[in-house]
């Protein structure tokens, strides 16, 4: 008698071998960690050895999900284009990025910072123009494309140490 036996893992192999005498093949052998462990562990690691145990452990995940790539149809192009949606509630770095953006966002702040369109719309009604002037609008495509990064980050650590950051 014949068949064929598909199973995943290989000690069922070993047992299979040992109990039967069949000689099986997995299919695919497990791994230990998946990669988004990986980085989750990585995380955990960072973060515990950098903040102080309170703020680590409440912005370390205990359970986390892949982010979901989807795109909405731009409906003012003539030609069918999609904008890209990358939804990461819930990942393994999800929490940290909050915590990041609600310590970084005060050290960003500046006169020449617009919050939403109606802050912008009351600025502009308030700047006298001239006859001879152009008002001109861009579409922005790219943002931050020639930001010098390690300058960047050695602003923000010097405004951000400056004072008690972590309270």
């Amino acid at each position: 008698m014949r068949g064929l036996l598909l199973f995943r893992g290989e000690n069922l192999a070993d047992l299979l071998r040992l109990k039967t005498g069949l000689i099986c093949t997995p299919i695919f052998a497990l791994k230990r960690y998946h990669p988004l462990l990986e980085k989750g562990n990585e995380l955990y690691t960072k973060v515990h050895n950098t903040l102080p145990k309170s703020i680590a452990d409440s912005l370390c995940p205990k359970g986390s999900r892949l982010a979901h790539l989807y795109g909405l149809p731009k409906t003012h192009k003539p030609e069918l284009s999609m904008r890209p949606i990358l939804l990461a509630t819930n990942t393994y770095n999800y929490a940290l990025a909050k915590w990041l953006e609600e310590k970084l966002k005060p050290l960003s702040s500046n006169a020449y910072m617009i919050s939403d369109i109606f802050q912008f719309s009351e600025d502009i009604r308030n700047i006298p123009v001239d006859a001879d002037h152009v008002l001109v609008s861009y579409d922005v495509t790219a943002l931050f494309t020639n930001v010098p990064v390690h300058e960047t980050i050695g602003i923000l650590a010097e405004k951000a140490f400056a004072g008690n950051w972590f309270q």
